[in-house]
């Protein structure tokens, strides 16, 4: 069963956050996950969303996900993401 990784993000620093996304698609062929979902201006229709970008990656499974999210090179650029945004981050499935 598939596990999805959901990324919200308020980009502060998109030039920063560029170098993360370039470093993240580049660990995926290792530890095999597919974007299903970029979205800088999703629509909201209920709620509050302090945020200015969505992102859905899928994994196979949960095991995968894990050995990915992990690694030592997913843990090598975490703080790209955190020193380039503000996020919220959560994983459905299996």
């Amino acid at each position: 069963m598939s596990v999805y990784f959901i990324a919200n993000l308020k980009v502060k620093n998109e030039e920063g956050y560029q170098q993360y996304r370039k470093a993240l698609a580049a660990s995926f062929p290792i530890f095999p996950g597919k974007f299903l979902k970029v979205d800088n201006n999703p629509e909201v229709i209920e709620g509050k969303w302090n945020y200015n970008r969505l992102v859905i990656i899928e994994f196979s499974n949960k095991e995968t996900f894990r050995q990915w999210y992990d690694s030592p090179e997913y843990q090598a650029i975490i703080a790209l993401r955190i020193d380039n945004a503000e996020c919220d981050i959560i994983v459905s499935g299996e």
